[in-house]
């Protein structure tokens, strides 16, 4: 006969009413870290302990002269103290003039650039060429998030100090390179990234989903600028194929679908600076003057709420112009009450869940600022057999959808009924959502976006082209002709400094303008029009 402890056995009847399976595979998996960071030290280990404060690492990488923008590149982060050579965390989707992102404990570092110089498949210390020094507190940092830019430059430092070897990983898993976004974002809804498993991983483990999805920006196509961004946001333990039936509705022609695909076990105040840094702030992702729409599921809608709460009102941010909540716990949620009273395991973001925390009492502080319309979603449809407790969509309690402060700052409120995640899928839903999206438009005047629809001209160019400049060509080159032969009117200081250029007034400035140039010696009737 077996003897199982109280406290075991606790662990067991709470796992089975909390997650089940993943939670309890969870629970020993902690304790495991927990064990070996006691034997080792290694915060490689340390970061992993839900009990303990992780940082995310975040900064763009200049490489002004795009030295290495066709080299692998990694970003990684040594301590300082003890072993140097510890390597606590690595980025192997860097790439020059984009951001990185990185989870680390509290402690000083020394973050590190590499570049496979000698394209051997391996980092090693003779090609590190940018390092910085950061201290991670929490005092300086209380938000756990922190910024450091760094400079690349063609002459490498000193590297003396380090003793570094560190495999290259194929940043090619993604079926296409973006030549804007971060390396291996470019992805399709059935990529394996997006799975459910994943997803579990990003609750349980914040840390080790990072190393799989370290920048949390994702898209399904290449850039396009006329196109106006959507971010969506998923609920705990969610993906991005929660929101596949409203994508394969959306006006793709107008719109670009891009995520925040986040670890949904972190702290929620976390999540939301990440979330202001990324898509909001302006200085990881500059979106000029095009409008921004988010669409939040659950959990995702306290982060979008949180991150508004970050807004400036600065003409730097960008014009986030509608805000969607589906089914949001904006009151919190009982149960994640009742796990950090008594869960032998216990989520960071079930302490900002809970509804008597410091993060529900603080988030409607500051209103929601005035340029942002937002309009509340909840799902009354409980599709349980047994009904315990007050409504509810079968996992957030009605009361907590329609948590009278975000109803008070919410511009309408409308009601499904329907479960907590198959309100996603529901028709009438889906038709309301796109009816507000709609309303949201690009800048450009319809003229203009006749033209770019029209996209670009399929021909083959040479060499003495970028890739951007062939980009420009292939994705919007009928716009460009219409611009440079007075088809259309130029709308912004880019149009009319495109026209300068073309005039022969001022030297090109923009790959827009140089692609055109070359454009207009090599394809004269194209360029012209003529061969209509």
């Amino acid at each position: 006969m077996i003897n199982i402890s109280g406290k075991i056995l606790g662990i067991l009847i709470c796992g089975l009413l909390i997650h089940g399976c993943a939670y309890l595979q969870n629970t020993f998996k902690q304790a495991g870290y927990e064990s070996s960071f006691k034997r080792t030290n290694k915060k490689a280990v340390l970061k992993h302990l839900l009990t303990r404060d992780t940082f995310y690492v975040y900064g763009n990488l200049k490489d002004e002269d795009d030295t290495y923008q066709d080299y692998a590149l990694a970003v990684a982060a040594l301590t300082e103290a003890g072993d140097k050579n510890e390597v606590v965390d690595v980025t192997h989707f860097a790439r020059s003039n984009s951001y990185y992102g990185l989870h680390l404990p509290a402690g000083g570092y020394r973050l590190i650039v590499l570049a496979d110089l000698n394209e051997d498949d391996l980092y090693e210390s003779s090609e590190i060429i940018a390092h910085v020094p950061i201290r991670l507190d929490k005092k300086s940092d209380p938000e756990l998030v922190a910024s450091s830019d760094i400079i690349v430059t063609p002459t490498i430092p000193s590297h003396k100090f380090y003793d570094i070897s560190i495999p290259v990983r194929s940043a090619a898993v993604a079926k296409k390179q973006s030549l804007f976004y971060p390396k291996g974002t470019i992805r399709a809804v059935d990529d394996p990234l997006f799975s459910r498993s994943t997803a579990t991983l990003g609750m349980y483990d914040p840390a080790a989903f990072g190393e799989v999805a370290p920048m949390m920006f994702y898209a399904l196509e290449e850039d396009l600028p006329y196109k106006v961004p959507i971010v969506f946001i998923h609920g705990i333990e969610g993906s991005i194929t929660d929101f596949l039936p409203l994508l394969e509705r959306l006006d793709r022609q107008r719109y670009k679908p891009w995520f925040f695909y986040y670890p949904s076990g972190a702290d929620l105040d976390k999540l939301a600076q990440l979330f202001y840094q990324i898509f909001l702030s302006g200085k990881i992702i500059p979106l000029d003057k095009m409008p921004l729409v988010v669409v939040a599921h659950s959990m995702g809608g306290l982060i979008v709420r949180k991150s508004l709460n970050s807004d400036a009102g600065t003409s730097k941010e960008n014009d986030i112009k509608l805000f969607i909540s589906i089914a949001t716990p904006f009151g919190g949620h009982p149960r994640a009450k009742r796990g950090v009273e008594s869960a032998p395991l216990v989520l960071p973001s079930w302490y900002d869940l809970n509804p008597d925390g410091d993060f529900i009492h603080d988030l409607y502080n500051k209103p929601i600022p005035k340029r942002v319309e937002h309009h509340l979603i909840y799902a009354y449809g409980n599709p349980s057999k047994i009904k315990l407790g007050e409504n509810s969509d079968g996992v957030v309690p009605l009361s907590s959808q329609l948590y009278t402060p975000a109803q008070a700052q919410s511009r309408r409120q409308y009601g499904y009924n329907q479960g907590h995640v198959s309100v996603l899928s529901d028709d009438s839903l889906i038709s309301q959502l796109l009816k507000l999206i709609y309303t949201v438009k690009a800048p450009a005047p319809e003229a203009h976006m006749n033209f770019f629809f029209q996209g670009g001209f399929d021909v083959q160019l040479s060499n003495n082209y970028t890739d951007i400049e062939q980009y420009v060509i292939y994705s919007i080159g009928k716009y460009l002709r219409a611009l440079s032969k007075g088809w259309i009117e130029p709308i912004n200081e880019y149009g009319f400094h495109f026209l300068a250029v073309m005039n022969r007034e001022v030297e090109a400035a923009y790959p827009a303008e140089s692609a055109w140039l070359k454009f207009k010696t090599d394809y004269p009737e194209l360029a012209t029009g003529s061969e209509n």
